[in-house]
């Protein structure tokens, strides 16, 4: 059995690894090849039995292709690192669509992905937290600068502190590992939101504005989510109310025991079960099905 796995960025990537290994797993016939220089020409060279792709509305075009040479195909969409509307899923008309958090207006399965790498991930061990340290996190490398402005700025201020800046989609394992040591975060954009719910991080959203585009994280989307106003969100600019805001997580056991029970909620709504291999499971019994 041939599958042509295709994820559109680094990040991507880490996840459809976890897929891969339950795949292989379930099938022992697995054939699998990742992330081609060239998706067409492997699609008319290889002709896989299925193509698994993981990324955002950016992969359309390689699922219309697929669709357009009778090849089935899987679409595993990053809501959370899609700057478009989510409505969009729906020019797909493709059988297998899911999405890493639950879409109101889709007919499709929930499959988190980050939940399996993050499970994985936590049976390392880590060093013990010497010192307060707070992380701030981003998943869109675009958001580097406004990272290293915010650690220049709220570093000077707040020497007691150890502050650092990781962009998450380099690297799973170490941002993971931050998270663990982390006594607070500061989360950039929609995919580090959640990624400090389901590493167990209280977090502050922090957003920017622009004159050109209104920022889709100007409310964390966990608020968005469970329809409340737990985690605060601050514009990137208010260095002062971000500084008291971080203190008040980590010095108001009350507010980040509301914080740590609305994780606790969302984690009832988007699940915290084997994605990956439910996943797996089901597509290949479809391929066997249709076979």
């Amino acid at each position: 059995m041939k599958y042509l796995i295709v994820a559109e960025s680094h990040l991507c990537a880490q996840l459809s690894e976890i897929l891969a290994e339950e795949i292989r797993r379930f099938d022992i016939r697995h054939e699998i090849l990742f992330n081609p220089s060239n998706v067409t020409s492997q699609l008319k060279k290889s002709r896989p039995d299925l193509l698994i792709v993981i990324g955002s509305s950016k992969s359309f075009s390689i699922v219309d292709q697929a669709k357009k040479r009778k090849i089935k195909c899987c679409f595993f969409h990053q809501t959370l690192m899609d700057k478009h509307d989510r409505r969009n899923l729906s020019q797909l008309s493709i059988r297998k669509i899911y999405t890493d958090i639950p879409v109101k207006s889709t007919d499709t399965s929930n499959v988190f992905l980050l939940s399996d790498v993050i499970r994985k991930l936590n049976g390392n061990n880590y060093d013990e937290v010497q010192s307060t340290e707070v992380s701030i996190f981003y998943s869109d490398p675009g958001k580097k600068r406004l990272a290293d402005n915010l650690l220049k700025n709220i570093s000077k201020l707040n020497p007691d502190i150890n502050f650092n800046a990781l962009d998450v989609s380099l690297s799973l394992k170490e941002a993971v590992a931050a998270a663990n040591r982390s006594n607070a975060s500061i989360a950039l954009d929609q995919f580090s939101n959640v990624f400090a719910a389901y590493t167990n991080c209280p977090s502050v959203n922090v957003y920017q504005k622009s004159l050109f585009r209104k920022s889709n994280n100007e409310n964390a989307v966990i608020n968005k989510l469970l329809g409340k106003d737990i985690i605060s969100n601050i514009l990137a600019n208010k260095t002062g109310v971000l500084i008291s805001e971080i203190k008040k997580v980590l010095h108001d056991h009350q507010h980040c025991a509301g914080i740590m029970q609305i994780y606790q909620e969302l984690k009832s709504l988007i699940g915290i079960q084997p994605f990956a291999r439910q996943a797996a499971q089901e597509i290949i019994e479809w391929i066997d099905e249709d076979n």
